[in-house]
């Protein structure tokens, strides 16, 4: 019998270590409506990935965000960037 498993690439495993070294803050920003990539496995996957300050903002999308999406993402992301330490995620 033969059993396939996925492979653990040497680059993979050292790309999480890489990850779990950075500290700088993050913004993750999510969908739960991503078929994809919703919103709570990537934020519950940050977590375990991720050792420095993360902040998760949820987004009303799906895989491809409109145009009216995008500019609010790009928004809440420049205000991340000027507020550094002091961003809060806050309804728009």
């Amino acid at each position: 019998m033969l059993i396939l498993q996925p492979l653990q690439s040497p680059a993979r495993n050292g790309i999480s270590t890489l990850m779990a070294a950075f500290k700088a803050p993050l913004l993750i920003m999510a969908s739960q409506k991503d078929i994809f990539f919703p919103a709570d496995r990537v934020f519950a996957k940050n977590r375990k990935i991720f050792t420095g300050p993360v902040i998760t903002a949820e987004i009303d999308s799906k895989h491809l965000p409109s145009d009216q999406v995008m500019v609010e993402v790009c928004k809440r992301a420049k205000d991340f960037f000027i507020s550094g330490d002091n961003y809060e995620i806050s309804d728009r």
